[in-house]
Formats: C-alpha cells, sequence, structure tokens
C-alpha cells in the first residue's frame, strides 16, 4: 500500500512541475512584442542594426578577397613558371627526338 502511494505522490508531483514550467514557457513567450509594441523597432534596425552588419560583411568580403587574389597569383606564377620549363625542354629537344617522345 505504501509503495501505490508513494508511485501516486510522484505522479502528482510530475505534474505540478510539468504544469508549472508549461506556465511559465508560456508567460515568458507570451509577453514578446506586437506591432503596436514592438522589442525592436524598424527605425533601430536600419539605422544602427543594417550598418553595422553590413560594414562587418565588407570587411570580411575584402580580406576573402584580398586572400583568394594572392593565391591565384602565386598559383599563377607557378603554372606560367612550369610552362616556360617545359617550353625550354622542348627547344633544347631536337625535332627528331620530339616526334620520338610523342609517338610512344
Amino acid at each position: 500500500m505504501k509503495k501505490r502511494n508513494n508511485a501516486f505522490a510522484r505522479l502528482v508531483g510530475l505534474l505540478l512541475v510539468s504544469a508549472t514550467v508549461l506556465t511559465l514557457t508560456v508567460a515568458a513567450t507570451g509577453g514578446a512584442g506586437t506591432s503596436s509594441d514592438p522589442l525592436v523597432t524598424l527605425s533601430y534596425l536600419n539605422e544602427k542594426f543594417l550598418p553595422q552588419i553590413l560594414s562587418e560583411v565588407d570587411k570580411k568580403t575584402a580580406s576573402r578577397e584580398q586572400t583568394l587574389s594572392s593565391k591565384l597569383t602565386e598559383q599563377v606564377k607557378s603554372e606560367t613558371q612550369a610552362s616556360s620549363r617545359s617550353t625550354a625542354r622542348q627547344a633544347e629537344t631536337p625535332p627528331a627526338a620530339r616526334r620520338r617522345a610523342l609517338r610512344s
């Protein structure tokens, strides 16, 4: 009999805690801003927040562009050097040897 009362007490306690948490959650979210009384005004977003975000995006974009540009420049230099070495080797190779190399 004691075990049954103990289980019933636990169930009632769990239901009370759940109801309290649900009530607090609804109360906390129900008090959010409305169209007549917003939490954040449109003028704040347009005058303060948006310019700040756009400035940060511009800085990060410029930084990334500079990084990519330098990587591309290095890659082009590397490919140009490799191409010029290949051309120089071909110029040193006699025409008959080049024809044999192309056949194999």
